[in-house]
């Protein structure tokens, strides 16, 4: 018989096991991003951000979901710096166009939904468990954001796969590599 027929057949136990899939795939994500707290995957691994208010780049925990406080008092948001070529050790206190100085660059920004963020801390702060709002995160609360971090679009949407797309083909002929904090 195959698995055609068993679904036929069993149509509730399909989608018992399509939920089921759907849950882990979700918890591994999310301890991917860090959402149930701490750094994502490792311990104190760190992540660039932009300090929305100076234009400067600083580190800080991997699992935070920005925006967050940054050192001038007004937003950060997680930065995507690339480099065509090798990254350089640190892009920390550096601005846009002095990661171009280093051979890197600024490729975007990102964060999540304002709206999102409060629902996430709202679910931390009543020690609710924060999955229950982590479908909708993946769903359409992740945004990605310009350089200067002041146009948004949906991670998710055409616009947000776009921005990736071009950020990581800005290199004659090769993918541009990620550069994270060492």
């Amino acid at each position: 018989m195959g698995l055609r027929e068993k679904i036929d057949q069993n149509p509730n136990g399909a989608a018992i096991v399509a939920v089921a899939v759907l849950v882990v795939a979700g918890l591994v994500i999310a301890m991917q991003m860090g959402i149930f707290g701490g750094a994502a995957s490792g311990g104190t691994r760190e992540a660039y951000f932009l300090d929305t208010g100076s234009g400067m780049i600083y580190r800080a925990g991997a699992g935070e979901m920005a925006p967050i406080k940054a050192p001038s008092g007004k937003d950060g948001v997680r930065a995507y710096i690339y480099s065509c070529n090798e990254c350089a050790d640190d892009y920390a206190e550096l601005n846009a166009d002095t990661i171009k100085t280093e051979g890197a660059f600024l490729a975007y920004t990102e964060r999540l939904h304002p709206k999102m963020k409060a629902k996430l801390e709202k679910a931390r702060a009543s020690g609710a468990d924060p999955m229950m709002i982590e479908m909708q995160i993946m769903q359409g609360g992740m945004q990605y954001g310009n350089v200067t971090a002041t146009k948004w679009v949906g991670a998710n949407s055409p616009g947000g796969y776009q921005v990736v797309s071009q950020a990581t083909q800005q290199c004659a002929g090769e993918r541009a590599k990620q550069c994270v904090p060492r």
